[in-house]
């Protein structure tokens, strides 16, 4: 029985039309499927699009209150609910901040507080809605991302590739929001959350509730226990070597790194709320300079710029619109101050230093010591405020005996005291916080008044030259016409010595044109005349030729 070929060839066509048949309905069975699987889980897109909506929400209130990307992203792959406790716990430490008005931005180091995370992890830099929707599986939709395989003529003829060519056809096109049929099962596959950055941890320690009644007592009674030394902290410093003046400044210096670091206690658990209650008052228990470099790691930097801009301010030769220049980081910052405690412009070097970082530049020129007397340069002048405005008028003074009264009628000491040079010797005795002081110079004349000549008795020649000798002090009850007799024609009445009656010579200074010259006006009022109608920050040399200065507030000199 020979071959069949024909039986065989028909045999063979319907198997294979049987199988292009059975792929065709596949390809068919799946796209149905894949089209009711993706009208089932719409609801999954849109319950996960709620959730992106409302971590944006507490995204854009945590960025309100100062915190940054970092943070909101550690926040957010820490865990699901993590996002939404952080804004929870940061809100509820802004409402600890009344003085803030209902509205409080925490500064970066105010934040670093709070939070433990850590210090680098590979989600950091990302836009934190974006790494919040791909945690939960809702990433951008991707249309048309998926391509058919080229199947050929052939394999096309066979049936080959419909199912590939119908998943591809699925996502072609945007079916809900914006998604494919595909894109919206995939997301449905996906977990409701998985953490973008496995193993990243995240804690928010809250501050304590701050109670001024239950704290300031507290503080006060540890701030004063920290002003004594131990015994043991005492005898160390005995043994070390140090004597005198030097174990005294080493002793102090303890007892302030004691006290610090109660301060820095209370201010760890409680931040500006305690460092800004006027009833402890700590600005007044460190000075400015150390109170406001604590103040600036607890305290958000754009409120700090205008607790600094305002001291700025109070610091004689500086006034709104006066161009100051600062040396900050090898280089020089110059700054013009606005109305409000504002900082109007900022350049470093020369160039515009950006809006959103004059609090930055403002505050670490501050931590860093650069805002002072001696560091301050008048872009005007090039004077530093040392140079620019005269100090005012202070006698030296010193304690002959810090347990015994000093007696007036006791001769002034033969050795000079330390820190003074005896050149001059009239001094008068005081009272300076219950000791009794002596002040090296001339009292301020006496007062005026009705029974001001009747005070105090007559005084000789012999008596006048003793005081002007400092053989005696000057007598507590000087009449007014004493003190004229004695010290009219060589002191001012606030005790400061008047420029000498023959001054040295000295070279004129050129005066410039457009600077005022109070040396060419003869009479008191006419040189206060011509000063008044100098704007501030116009430019004058005084009486005694000295300038060009500033004008401040008051008049120099």
């Amino acid at each position: 029985m020979g071959f069949n070929f024909k039986a065989f060839a028909t045999a063979f066509m319907d198997d294979q039309a049987k199988a292009i048949q059975k792929r065709i309905q596949d390809a068919e069975d799946y796209e149905d499927q894949q089209r009711e699987l993706a009208e089932r889980n719409k609801s999954v897109v849109g319950k996960r699009r709620a959730l992106v909506n409302l971590a944006k929400t507490e995204i854009n209130m945590l960025k309100k209150l100062g915190a940054k990307d970092k943070h909101i992203n550690a926040a957010i792959a820490a865990g699901p609910k993590a996002l939404f406790e952080f804004s929870q716990s940061l809100q509820k430490e802004a409402q600890k901040r009344p003085s803030a008005g209902g509205s409080y931005t925490f500064s970066e180091s105010e934040l670093d507080a709070f939070i433990d995370m850590p210090d680098e992890f590979s989600a950091q830099a990302m836009d934190p809605a974006e790494h919040y929707a791909n945690s939960i599986g809702l990433a951008s939709p991707s249309l048309a991302s998926y391509k058919a395989k080229d199947q050929g003529f052939l394999k096309s003829a066979l049936g080959m590739g419909l199912k590939d060519s119908a998943r591809a056809r699925l996502d072609k096109d945007a079916y809900y929001e914006g998604y494919s049929m595909m894109d919206i099962n995939e997301v449905a596959r996906q977990e409701a959350y998985e953490s973008m950055d496995p193993g990243t941890y995240f804690s928010f320690s809250p501050t304590k509730d701050y109670n001024p009644v239950s704290v300031g007592p507290a503080f006060r009674e540890a701030y004063n226990d920290a002003s004594e030394l131990s015994p043991a902290i005492q005898s160390q410093l005995i043994n070390s070597g140090l004597k005198g003046e030097e174990l005294q400044n080493a002793k102090d210096a303890k007892i302030q790194e004691q006290q610090m670091g109660v301060v820095n206690a209370y201010a760890q658990q409680h931040r500006d709320r305690f460092l800004e209650d006027t009833s402890i008052n700590v600005r007044g228990l460190l000075g400015d300079d150390l109170y406001l470099s604590t103040l600036a790691d607890y305290k958000a930097s754009e409120e700090l710029e205008k607790f600094v801009a305002a001291r700025l301010l109070d610091l004689p030769g500086i006034d709104v619109g006066t161009r100051i220049k600062v040396p900050y980081d090898n280089g020089v910052v110059e700054i013009v101050l606005g109305e409000g405690d504002q900082v109007v412009s900022m350049k470093q070097d020369n160039r515009d230093v950006s809006e959103d970082l004059h609090d930055d530049v403002i505050v670490g020129l501050q931590k860093a010591g650069k805002l002072n007397m001696s560091t301050i340069t008048l872009a005007e002048s090039g004077q530093t405020l040392e140079e620019a405005v005269p100090r005012p008028y202070a006698p030296d003074v010193f304690f002959p005996d810090p347990y015994n009264k000093y007696d007036e009628d006791e001769d002034f000491p033969e050795s000079a005291p330390e820190g003074f040079d005896g050149s001059n010797r009239v001094h008068y005795v005081t009272e300076i916080n219950d000791r009794s002081a002596i002040v090296v110079g001339v009292p301020p004349r006496p007062s005026e008044g009705l029974f001001s000549e009747l005070r105090g008795g007559g005084m000789s020649g012999e008596e006048r030259d003793k005081i002007l000798s400092g053989e005696m002090s000057v007598p507590k009850k000087l009449k007014p016409s004493q003190w004229d007799e004695l010290f009219g024609e060589t002191h001012n009445r606030d005790g400061s010595p008047k420029p000498s009656a023959a001054p040295e010579k000295t070279v004129d200074k050129p005066v410039e044109s457009g600077i005022l010259d109070l040396r060419n006006y003869g009479t008191t009022e006419e040189k206060d005349e011509a000063f008044d109608a100098l704007p501030i920050g116009g430019l004058y040399y005084d009486d005694d030729g000295s300038g060009p200065l500033p004008k401040g507030k008051e008049r120099n000199g």
